[in-house]
Order: structure tokens, then sequence, then C-alpha cells
């Protein structure tokens, strides 16, 4: 039995299970259930979170964080790090310019070439948003034990590690900004 799966979803994998139906494709099925959820909710809670923005690129504001952690770097590093097209790192970078929240200078290994560096408008920012990330995770799970948090976060740990590497195995991406749990 699977521990701390909901009643009705253990009853529904242990009848599959006793059909003939092979477990881990089964927990497998039921994990991607469960991701599926959680991506509409985290979508609805990060529309929630960004309200005080409308009429922005909110998707512009991830990255912020980047440059906060990596420093300064050009909009081509920045799009490998976030793994978007350039094109869009130019278009919301220059949003983000527009907006106060990250600056231009130049590249001192190319005076022809510019850095984006963010500002200290953009450093209150990014805390702000991790302060309201923090405060919406923590108050799901107000109710969890200690030992339950530790074991939550190992597991997702792990299983962002491995899903990260086989993604960069599979694409010949370098680790960046994001394996570094700042998104």
């Amino acid at each position: 039995m699977v521990e701390n799966l909901g009643r009705s979803s253990q009853r529904v994998l242990d009848a599959l299970t006793e059909a003939g139906a092979p477990a881990r494709e089964l927990r497998v099925g039921e994990l991607l259930n469960e991701f599926v959820r959680l991506t509409r909710l985290l979508h609805a809670a990060k529309a929630e979170l960004h309200q005080e923005h409308q009429g922005q690129d909110r998707s512009a504001f991830m990255l912020l964080f980047p440059l906060l952690v990596n420093g300064p770097q050009r909009a081509r590093e920045l799009a490998n790090a976030v793994r978007a097209d350039p094109s869009t790192v130019s278009r919301q970078s220059a949003e983000l310019v527009r907006l106060g929240l990250v600056r231009r200078e130049a590249d001192p290994r190319d005076g022809r070439a510019s850095l984006l560096a963010i500002t200290a408008q953009g450093e209150q920012l990014c805390a702000q948003i991790k302060a309201r990330r923090e405060q919406l995770i923590s108050s799901a799970l107000t109710e969890w034990p200690a030992e339950q948090l530790d074991t939550f976060a190992a597991l997702l740990r792990r299983f962002n590690t491995d899903f990260e590497s086989r993604q960069q195995a599979a694409r010949r991406v370098p680790a960046t900004a994001i394996s570094q749990g700042v998104q």
C-alpha cells in the first residue's frame, strides 16, 4: 500500500493491480495526475501572486531570479538559464529594463555587447515574490510534521534532480540557475 495515498486512490490502485495492471505503471499514472493537478494549482497561485502586475508580462519576472543569483549576464546566457527562446528573453528583458527592474551595462569582456543586471528595485521585487511564495507553501504545509516535510523535500529534490538530469542529457544543456533552486 502506498503510504499517505488517499483511500479512494489506493482502492483504485489495489483493484487495478488485482485485475492484472502493472502496479508501477499505475503509480506513475497516479503521480502524473497529481503533477497535472499541482501544475494547475501553481498556475492559479502564480496569477494570484502577481495580481498587482496586471497588464505586464508576468513571465518576464522569472528572469530576475537567475540575475539575482548569478549576477549580470548576456541575454543568450539568460535564455539558456531559463530554457527560453532568446527572442522571448530579449522582449521580456526590454520590459524589465523599462520597469526599472533590470539595467543594461557594458560587457567588460566585449564592449560591443551588453549584460543584463538586476537593479535594487528588481532585488526588492524578488524578495517580495519569494516571501509570498514561502507564505503560500508554508500555509499549505501547516499541519505537516517535520519528518514528513523532510521526506517530501528529499523526494521532491531527488525527482527534480533526476528529471533535470534526463532532460539535460537529452538536450545537452548545461546546469543552470534552475538547478540551484532559485525559480
